[in-house]
């Protein structure tokens, strides 16, 4: 049986990760992206060019992909590969290439941050007043965190302290930009790895200190039977075969989830080195594989390490 599995956007820092972590793993990894620089360009079996998720042509040269690689599975990294690929169980004709994307019922809700308030809500969980930018008058006072609804928060993440920034934000925005009250410190910030087989649901807490670029910079592992109750509720409104990764900030002893990422998260490789392989397990999980997880570590501190590499290296 082939080892191989294909995952998109490789020359990401998701992408990159999901990479390592399938590699040491035991995988074959075929990776594409628009460009062939890549920091893991030396750990894949083979790269492949893609055009962007909303080319006409991209599905097609996906298919095309799985058949000449014949992978066991296909992981789409991007959020906007994942809209692509929404909906959809396989690549190919007949049973296809198993594709490691949630329901859709989960990413309108996920894929959306003031849905996905808004789903917090619903289920009593403390989660952050949110609305529309343009409909924001003032209701939380001030401070209050704008940006985007779709798409990596930190990319258009912006905290309007006073009446002058709200409304030069307000004039920036296209429709596409929240309004969330402002809860707590990136001090006391999570981020929970959820894992579920459609029957068990495991999860793993790290407490993160960002990086100015926005990152998880160092990680301490934490025990938040909340956090993992909060885990298990979400896959029993909504089984689910595959990961997600929620983000929250603590005030005094409450926890307050703001974000959730439908997919394999950028902090894949620290959950895989205290033995929560999320990424392999879904792969796993595809090809009909039966996951248990146990808990390795009682305490962790992780740093994010830093290297280069040439993907293109040619001597005189």
């Amino acid at each position: 049986m082939s080892n191989k599995v294909i995952v998109t956007a490789v020359g990401g820092d998701v992408g990159a990760s999901v990479v390592r972590s399938l590699v040491a793993g035991g995988f074959s990894v075929v990776g594409t992206d628009m460009s062939p620089l890549t920091p893991v360009f030396d750990i894949l079996t083979e790269f492949e060019i893609l055009p962007p998720a909303g080319a006409p042509e991209y599905w097609t040269q996906l298919e095309t992909l799985c058949e000449k690689h014949a992978p066991v599975a296909v992981l789409p990294v991007s959020e906007k590969e994942i809209l692509v690929a929404k909906g959809k169980k396989s690549v190919g004709a007949g049973s296809g290439v198993p594709l490691a994307v949630l329901p859709p019922v989960l990413l309108d809700i996920f894929l959306s941050k003031l849905n996905t308030a808004n789903f917090f809500q619903e289920l009593g969980f403390n989660a952050p007043r949110t609305m529309p930018l343009a409909l924001y008058e003032g209701e939380w006072g001030l401070p209050v965190v704008v940006k985007g609804d779709s798409g990596c928060g930190s990319k258009s993440y912006r905290v309007a302290r006073d009446e002058t920034d709200l409304a030069y934000l307000k004039a920036k925005d296209d429709g596409g930009l929240i309004a969330q009250e402002h809860i707590g410190t990136a001090e006391e910030e999570y981020t929970t790895g959820v894992f579920s087989d459609g029957e068990s649901v495991y999860s793993v807490t790290l407490k993160r200190k960002l990086h100015p670029g926005g990152f998880s910079h160092v990680v301490e592992l934490v025990d938040s039977p909340f956090l993992h109750e909060m885990a298990v509720m979400i896959a029993k409104r909504t089984p689910f075969l595959g990961c997600l990764n929620i983000q929250s900030r603590r005030v005094g002893s409450v926890f307050y989830p703001f974000e959730v990422n439908p997919r394999v998260s950028s902090t894949v490789m620290f959950r895989k080195k205290i033995g929560f392989d999320d990424a392999v397990w879904w792969v796993d999980a595809l090809c009909g594989k039966k996951i248990h997880y146990v808990q390795k570590y009682v305490e962790a501190v992780g740093v994010r390490t830093f290297g280069e590499a040439y993907p293109c290296l040619k001597p005189l």
